[in-house]
């Protein structure tokens, strides 16, 4: 059993049991045993604040990620006869938890305007540095 630090407990994160069944890969090996295949859905809440420096924005992110798993070893029958191993992580309970925001912010779909109240272009601004003449 795997137990994950805890995080925010802010959002509606939740376990949702899925069904059980086999476990199969792509070149069609599938498990002797049926494993129960369940998710974490759910919003977690995250903030994004202005701040000074580089990125302009200081962000808070979290998810619905599992707190609690299982991780078991499960045996696969191939086609040609070969007999695999590979590890199936059950998950048994979910919680919103941080996770590291991305160091530079993704300003993609964002609209940006300057002082003068003009749109900008966000990729081809050079905050922060000048060229040499």
């Amino acid at each position: 059993l795997f137990f994950i630090e805890p995080g925010p407990s802010s959002g509606n994160c939740l376990l949702n049991k899925g069904k059980f069944d086999y476990i199969k890969t792509k070149e069609n090996c599938t498990s002797r045993v049926k494993y129960q295949h369940n998710t974490c859905r759910g919003t977690c809440e995250s903030t994004s604040t202005s701040t000074y420096g580089e990125t302009g924005l200081d962000s808070f992110c979290a998810c619905c990620q599992p707190s609690v798993g299982k991780l078991w070893t499960a045996t696969l029958d191939c086609p040609n006869n070969e007999v695999r191993s590979t590890n199936f992580f059950e998950i048994i309970a979910c919680r919103c938890r941080q996770f590291k925001c991305v160091s530079e912010q993704d300003k993609s779909g964002m609209e940006e305007i300057n002082e003068k109240g003009q749109v900008v272009d966000i990729n081809q601004q050079s905050v922060g540095r000048r060229r040499r003449r």
